[in-house]
């Protein structure tokens, strides 16, 4: 009966192996993917929208359906670690630019996503400053390119 046991176990270990294999066969067969950083003035009904120091930030993943979140991930934790860092520390990683001033955003605030979507949508907050037409956002993306991208802030949705 031991022997019987013994030999379950073997197998299931063994699968679970198997298994782990495969995931990790997934996640390096992932593609590269190109992200995108769209920035544009939240749209005020017919308000001047002159009087805003918000900016609607979409990161998106160009060229895959996958989940932010979970791309390039097959581990729960990892995928944590990433969804912790957009919720939690994003917000120290942009600034505005406008002219030769660099102001830090103040918050930033995205909803908890309870499906796979290839993006994620971020209303930054840059405290009193209200923000002008030639305005840029710097963002330091620590999660896909660890580079420092400018981008330019459209005027609509």
């Amino acid at each position: 009966m031991k022997v019987k046991k013994l030999l379950y176990y073997i197998l299931f270990v063994s699968l679970l192996g198997l298994l782990n294999n495969c995931r990790t066969e997934v996640k390096k067969k992932d593609a590269p993917v190109t992200i995108d950083f769209d920035a544009r003035m939240p749209g005020r009904n017919g308000m001047d929208e002159a009087n805003s120091s918000s900016v609607i930030l979409r990161v998106q993943l160009v060229g895959s359906k996958a989940d932010l979140i979970k791309y390039g991930l097959s581990i729960t934790h990892e995928q944590r670690l990433r969804n912790d860092y957009y919720m939690l520390k994003f917000s120290k990683d942009i600034y505005l630019i406008s002219g030769a001033d660099t102001i830090p955003c103040v918050d930033s605030h995205s909803e908890q996503l309870y499906m796979d979507l290839p993006y994620r949508t971020f209303i930054l907050n840059f405290g009193e400053y209200l923000i002008k037409d030639n305005d840029e956002i710097l963002v330091i993306d620590r999660v896909f390119s660890n580079k420092p991208l400018l981008v330019s802030i459209h005027k609509n949705l």
